[in-house]
């Protein structure tokens, strides 16, 4: 957003991007601090439109606490303002009291876009105004399912990005993807590096499946907007408490500009449960998602807040059955990392070929239609949306 000329943040988004229950504790004083900036914030600005981005657990108290602001000022004869707008909504979905989940942001918000097919129906149920808008994640991806260019280009890319980052061009590389928060890389990404030195080991020894193939494996962890400098310490750190990584195995850290060249370059993606399944199943890369927390996080996910899910992944959500490899909470250990990385480096075949299916069943369902039953970019089918509530911008064309 400031790439694109908007003022500068009230303050790092990074302060916001903390997920569970014991990890989410300890920035619980902070986050109360920020909150009440940002009401004030709101208050001296006196916007047209209030716009949430994703922190759902954030944007919806700002929400509600305006409303309930907008609510008092209208009894008091003032003209109701702003109009209350939250982009992507909570996974209400995700449990056995959804609608009574989707319920709570009745009154809360007077328009809510959200990212999956599905939710747009359930939130209109319980009352809250919801407009399916696409997923932003299939933007840079052409209408038709296929990854940007064509097939000629994406190995032409590939192959720059090894020689750029030095990568052996008979290398089957894994590509790791720890996820972007600070605390999902801290946890994670030790997780996935020891999860390749295993299995480097074992092929080393001639004991995996992929022992067969001649060249090395090699390791590209693309980091995450702002969380460089952590990627290349616990790398560093991992790596010099274990001597060198996976047996000889050389890793790359790249920067996020350089995602969607790894992707190319990648046999396989070890990657944490999120949006980047989404990213990695519409680049064709086959793929291991991989989540791990706080036994008190799992504790409460798996026996207090009793989701009603059998996958994690928003590939297997989707289809409803297992597209690609899960390792949740216990399962996701360094072990069954490389046991399962194995199993597709030592298929290369059928991996992309499972790749690109998963690509077929899911990713048509993610796109919003036009009037016109036309597929649109979520970004543009979001635009409109907003512009419903500007009445001075009834007239532009997007």
């Amino acid at each position: 957003m400031r790439a694109e000329g908007l003022a500068s943040s009230l303050f790092p988004m990074s302060e916001l991007s903390v997920a569970g229950f014991a990890e989410v504790l300890p920035s619980l004083p902070r986050i109360a601090a920020r909150l009440v900036q940002t009401q004030r914030a709101v208050r001296r600005a006196q916007p047209h439109v209030v716009v949430g981005i994703d922190s759902k657990g954030f944007n919806l108290r700002l929400l509600r606490s305006l409303a309930h602001r907008r609510a008092a000022a209208g009894r008091n004869g003032i003209p109701a303002a702003p109009v209350l707008v939250q982009y992507v909504g909570p996974s209400a979905w995700a449990f056995g009291d959804a609608d009574a989940r989707a319920a709570r942001l009745r009154g809360g918000v007077d328009e809510l876009l959200v990212l999956l097919p599905f939710e747009e129906a359930l939130f209109r149920r319980a009352g809250v105004p919801a407009t399916f808008v696409g997923h932003p994640a299939l933007d840079d991806v052409a209408i038709g399912g296929e990854p940007p260019g064509t097939a000629a280009e994406r190995a032409a890319e590939a192959a720059a990005f090894r020689r750029e980052v030095g990568l052996s061009p008979c290398a089957q590389v894994l590509c790791l993807l720890p996820g972007s928060r600070a605390q999902e890389v801290r946890a994670m990404l030790p997780l996935l590096l020891r999860g390749a030195e295993r299995l480097a080991e074992r092929r080393r020894r001639g004991e995996a499946l992929s022992s067969r193939w001649a060249g090395p494996i090699e390791l590209v962890v693309p980091a995450a907007p702002g969380m460089r400098g952590e990627v290349d310490r616990i790398v560093l750190e991992t790596l010099a408490a274990r001597g060198t990584a996976g047996g000889g195995a050389r890793c790359s850290v790249v920067g996020s500009g350089s995602r969607r060249a790894a992707f190319g370059a990648a046999d396989v993606a070890i990657a944490a449960c999120g949006t980047i399944n989404l990213e990695l199943a519409a680049a064709g890369v086959p793929q291991v998602a991989v989540y791990s927390t706080s036994w008190l996080t799992g504790f409460v996910i798996r026996r207090l807040l009793r989701p009603v899910l059998r996958h994690a992944s928003l590939p297997n959500i989707l289809a409803g059955r297992t597209l690609l490899t899960e390792l949740l909470f216990e399962d996701c250990t360094p072990c069954r990392i490389a046991e399962e990385a194995d199993f597709l480096l030592a298929r290369p075949s059928l991996a992309r070929a499972e790749a690109a299916q998963i690509r077929q069943l899911v990713l048509p369902s993610l796109r919003a239609v036009g009037d016109g039953g036309e597929p649109q970019l979520a970004s543009r089918a979001a635009a409109r949306a907003l512009l419903r509530h500007l009445p001075e911008a009834q007239t532009c064309t997007l």
